[in-house]
């Protein structure tokens, strides 16, 4: 580029060319960390070299993506209320131009905002008004990219659930356009779901991530999509595993010169060999793989002081141990607490809790533990909470507070329990090898049978020759010993040459036909296969569908005022997801036609807990049998318990009280199964009639009950329980027909 900029004249081009290496050398000090503060020393001089010529030109867009560059540099300086100055400056005089340069304005001035709570929420608040200009102007990829960032910050603050919504919103969007470079976001999606507990989720999204970066040749961050891979195997304890990708995404931040990178897969790498006994090893490997990159702010400061003080802590040199243990929570405190390191802040306190637990320093553990737990609840990660939690449990336990301990233990095997189990392990340990080892054991059984036939036909032929051969012998014996039957022989000869002829030509009638037979079973099998991934993409387009239905109803709320207005939005978007649900959960699975109704059901509810926001007070307790529904069956059904679920957090729970859900799914017999959903609420009004109600829950509930064919209740004493008897057959319709909604 620097050639085509020597070449070029003193016009708008060449105003481009310079804002092209700004960007580019701003871009590697943010991202990189390479030679930091050369490089944005670099876009600072091709930024103001395009303010320049801009000005002399009279060339006002230049000049104002000029600044806006300006603006991110200063930021990078410390210098945040000049950046913002500058920012805000340029986009008033951008509203003289297209709304393109408005948008870049808005993007840029979220830009020059941190990571602290209070930041998090105006950089969130730009970039959405960036977004909401690409989606007016019809730029599906520009909104889809603002979107996926918004959602990474929502990742951040730690509303996974959120961030996993609008990160499916994110693949719809660019579904849409066919947008190839997908790895980005299923990186982002894979590190959500393993902080919410969904480690099959997260492996399928890291491989394809991993997948996709290879299909595109767009591998600047495999090291980064490797990484992600390893984190969620390690957080299922498969070290072999773990090991394997955080080496390779090792060796990709050695290539790439990463240097927070090098210092984090290195500590990560040192603490899995800890834990395979190589105490030692750990620590030689750590010093000698960092020697050439050593730490140059807070944060690689921090990561190195919390590797070192794992492996001295494995050594039992406690003295070294707690010296880089205070040295990481003072950097921790002192820098990253201020830009919303939650996660990284946890893990630091977890550790120094779990030192000073295993020096039988008990309050200084407690005091520690007590501040992980703390930010945990900022950051969201359940697989924090579990290791937590075990820790207050030896801790208490250790102190004698036998009571508090049971709690601690009860909630960390709750929490265990709910998100991993083995049949789970099992199915993610084998999710990589499942579809190549049947694909190898069907190629395997193949070839076998194509081995045995070839053996048969040799052995014929082998039978055949030795026959011939014995004849022959049999003829010429024979015809020396009996020269007076020479002739009949003879003639006897030739009949058993014409008999041969007319066999191999059977034969080869017989072969024509197997090859003719194989190749139909070949193409029956290939249609199979087709028909399976139509259906496959049929469940994904309408699961697509649907999302971009809710996100039209998302932005349709944007401009209502009205309360009950926006309530409806809201409840109809509910109705949207749990549908959505049934056809990712079909896309997703082998079997195309059924649903597994317990994963399901406590889905449909985590989120609505999470679009409420009640998980403080309102606790779900499930008890769903294990049976797979039809999609006929499990769409109403689903339907049902989100209108039930969403009225009873409405209006059950108004008050701010805290309360109980209960849903239960259990058999009574081969094919009938009674539905239950109850909570400790306010209840009904006793004037209410819900028979003769013609409210649009009630009116949905009982319309969804005749679908199924099933028997309805409701009653009201302490809360309010309803009880569906409904039959697992598949007459129904998988959506409401006309007459399940009042008009």
């Amino acid at each position: 580029m620097h050639w085509r900029l020597k070449e070029s004249r003193p016009d708008t081009h060449r105003v481009e060319l310079l804002l092209q290496l700004s960007r580019h050398f701003l871009n590697i000090a943010i991202n990189k960390e390479i030679q930091r503060e050369v490089n944005l020393d670099s876009s600072y001089f091709y930024s103001s070299k395009a303010a320049a010529l801009s000005t002399s030109l009279s060339f006002g867009k230049g000049y104002i993506q000029s600044q806006y560059l300006l603006g991110s540099f200063f930021f990078q300086k410390g210098e945040e209320e000049r950046a913002r100055a500058l920012v805000k400056q340029a986009l008033e005089e951008s509203r003289h131009y297209d709304r393109q340069l408005q948008a870049e304005g808005w993007y840029f001035l979220g830009e020059c905002y941190g990571y602290t709570a209070a930041d998090l929420t105006e950089k969130i608040r730009f970039k959405e008004q960036s977004m909401e200009i690409y989606r007016q102007t019809g730029n599906t990829e520009q909104q889809a990219y603002l979107l996926e960032a918004i959602a990474n910050l929502h990742y951040i603050q730690g509303q996974t659930a959120l961030a996993n919504i609008k990160l499916q919103q994110v693949l719809a969007l660019y579904g849409s356009i066919n947008y190839p470079l997908l790895h980005y976001t299923y990186n982002l999606l894979a590190a959500v779901n393993r902080e919410m507990g969904n480690y099959k989720e997260s492996i399928q999204y890291s491989l394809a991530a991993i997948e996709s970066s290879s299909i595109t040749r767009d591998t600047s961050e495999l090291g980064e999509y490797n990484a992600t891979l390893a984190r969620t195997y390690l957080a299922i304890d498969q070290r072999e595993e773990a090991l394997f990708y955080y080496r390779s995404a090792f060796k990709y931040a050695q290539q790439e010169k990463n240097l927070y990178y090098i210092h984090d897969l290195a500590g990560s790498i040192s603490r899995l060999m800890i834990a395979g006994g190589q105490t030692r090893e750990a620590l030689a490997f750590y010093i000698d793989a960092t020697k050439a990159f050593p730490p140059y702010n807070h944060l690689t400061k921090e990561v190195s002081a919390r590797a070192l003080a794992e492996c001295y802590l494995a050594l039992k040199e406690y003295a070294q141990a707690e010296k880089y243990f205070l040295e990481a929570v003072y950097l921790l405190e002192t820098e990253r607490l201020d830009h919303g390191g939650y996660m990284g802040g946890t893990d630091i306190y977890k550790r120094a809790g779990n030192f000073y637990l295993t020096v039988k320093q008990y309050d200084k553990a407690d005091s520690y533990l007590d501040k992980a737990i703390g930010l945990n609840a900022k950051a969201g990660s359940l697989r924090h909470a579990v290791d937590l939690h075990l820790l207050m449990f030896k801790v208490d336990s250790a102190r004698g507070n036998f009571r508090e301990a049971i709690a601690h233990y009860q909630r960390h095997k709750w929490l265990n329990d709910s998100i991993f189990n083995e049949t789970k392990s099992k199915q993610i340990a084998n999710l990589q090898i499942q579809y190549k080892t049947q694909q190898k054991d069907q190629d395997l059984k193949l070839k076998q049978q194509d081995i045995a036939l070839l053996t048969k036909q040799n052995q014929v032929q082998q039978a055949s020759i030795q026959q011939k051969e014995f004849q022959r012998n049999t003829f010429i014996a024979g015809s020396l010993l009996l020269l007076l039957f020479s002739v009949v022989v003879y003639n006897r000869y030739r009949l058993k040459q014409q008999s041969n002829r007319k066999l191999e030509q059977k034969q080869q009638e017989i072969n024509q036909k197997h090859q003719a037979l194989e190749q139909v079973l070949l193409e029956m099998e290939e249609l199979l296969t087709e028909k399976e991934w139509m259906l496959k993409e049929i469940h994904h387009r309408v699961k697509n569908n649907l999302h971009t239905v809710m996100s039209l109803l998302n932005s349709q709320a944007c401009y209502l005022q009205d309360e009950k207005a926006l309530s409806a939005i809201q409840e109809s978007q509910h109705r949207v997801y749990a549908m959505s649900l049934i056809h990712q959960r079909l896309y997703q699975s082998k079997n195309l036609a059924r649903v597994e109704l317990s994963a399901y059901v406590r889905e449909v509810v985590e989120y609505l807990g999470d679009s409420f926001d009640v998980q403080e007070r309102i606790r779900f307790c499930l008890s769903v049998a294990c049976v797979e529904l039809d999609v006929s069956i499990a769409v109403p059904l689903g339907l049902l318990i989100n209108e039930a679920v969403t009225n009873s957090l409405k209006y059950g729970f108004a008050d701010g009280r805290s309360g109980t859900v209960s849903i239960g799914v259990e058999a009574l017999g081969e094919e009938n199964y009674l539905l239950t959903i109850a909570d400790d609420g306010m209840g009904l009004d006793k004037d209410f009639d819900p028979v003769q109600s013609n409210t649009l829950g009630m009116s949905l509930m009982r319309g969804l009950s005749r679908q199924l064919g099933g028997s309805f209740d409701i009653q009201s004493s302490t809360g309010v329980r309803i009880s569906l008897i409904f039959a697992n057959t598949t007459d129904a319709s998988p959506y409401p027909d006309a007459a399940t909604v009042p008009g």
